[in-house]
């Protein structure tokens, strides 16, 4: 099974009052580890990233879950009965700037993507399911 997920949104704000413009991310150090995390927890690895691309200024992904670790096949689990939906990037914003009245990370580096009970912004989360 492979499960799309829209990481992040260019054109959406975020809880935390700003956008992130995908031409400016740098993913080098996501793709070269690209870990999938439980609620931002360092502790609680539940997968990987596959697939990681920008389609339509939306930063998505394919998630591939560690069926060998019970918490991965929970989540798993959840994620493909629809009881969890969001995802949720960790980013370090390396610049940001005011455009058209709106604050944007004009340069920002990713360095993790979790699943999460919350998203920060509405538009992250689960878009396909598709069975293999």
């Amino acid at each position: 099974m492979a499960t799309s997920f829209v990481l992040s949104d260019g054109r959406s704000v975020n809880n935390h009052g700003f956008r992130i413009d995908l031409q400016g991310v740098n993913l080098d150090r996501f793709k070269a580890n690209p870990v999938m995390l439980y609620q931002h927890d360092i502790e609680r690895i539940i997968g990987r990233w596959d697939n990681i691309r920008v389609e339509d200024n939306r930063l998505m992904a394919d998630a591939v879950f560690d069926m060998e670790d019970a918490q991965g096949k929970e989540v798993s689990r959840k994620v493909e009965a629809g009881f969890l939906k969001g995802c949720s990037l960790g980013i370090i914003v390396e610049d940001m700037q005011e455009v058209d009245g709106v604050w944007v990370a004009t340069r920002s580096e990713v360095f993790e993507a979790s699943i999460v009970s919350v998203m920060q912004v509405q538009s992250a989360c689960t878009i396909k399911i598709t069975r293999c």
